[in-house]
């Protein structure tokens, strides 16, 4: 009676762990087999199901921002004005031209290490300074020799002489040119045609 119970509490649970019946069912299944006198059948072992585990490989993906920073440089212009104080033809640098620089900002997003984007700003972070140059107009003037005024032959007299030029000038005919009444080489040592210069 004793191994009876034993094999009936076994099948029992057997039942239960497989789940092809229910508690009750399972009960009343072995009240009948208690009532009937047949023994219930030897405990078998229990029936596992395999159990696939399903492993998430998935990796969450790092990501992370970087800054990079690049200077250039901005060319300067340049620029010219006229002067009229700087002979025509000439030049003079008044303002010599400086370079400015642009700096550009890169923002760089990676994702595990790898970029996969990037922005960028722009600004002036020193301005560039234009170079300026002076050009030439003034031309000077032509300056003409005036040539020595002729004697009208009405003023002309062989008879005038001077023995130099201190005579000449107290006579009032100081300076006198070639021509003139009284001229004389003389009176002209540098031969450029007047006399008591």
């Amino acid at each position: 009676m004793e191994l009876y119970m034993h094999n009936l509490k076994s099948w029992f649970i057997n039942l239960s762990r497989v789940g092809k019946v229910s508690t009750l069912s399972a009960i009343a299944l072995g009240g009948l087999f208690f009532a009937s006198g047949a023994t219930p059948p030897a405990p078998s072992t229990p029936i596992s199901q395999p159990v696939t585990a399903i492993k998430n490989e998935q990796k969450d993906l790092i990501i992370t921002t970087q800054t990079e920073t690049e200077t250039i440089a901005v060319p300067y212009s340049k620029t010219s004005r006229t002067d009229s104080t700087l002979a025509k033809g000439e030049a003079r640098i008044d303002t010599a031209g400086v370079n400015g620089e642009k700096t550009i900002v890169y923002t760089i997003t990676l994702k595990d290490k790898v970029e996969t984007g990037r922005t960028s700003t722009e600004s002036i972070s020193k301005l560039p300074i234009d170079e300026v140059t002076s050009v030439g107009t003034y031309v000077a003037p032509v300056v003409t020799k005036k040539s020595a005024p002729t004697a009208s032959p009405s003023t002309q007299s062989s008879s005038a002489y001077y023995k130099n030029c201190t005579a000449a000038r107290a006579a009032g005919a100081a300076p006198v040119y070639a021509g003139q009444p009284g001229y004389g080489k003389h009176l002209d040592r540098d031969g450029d045609g007047v006399g008591c210069e």
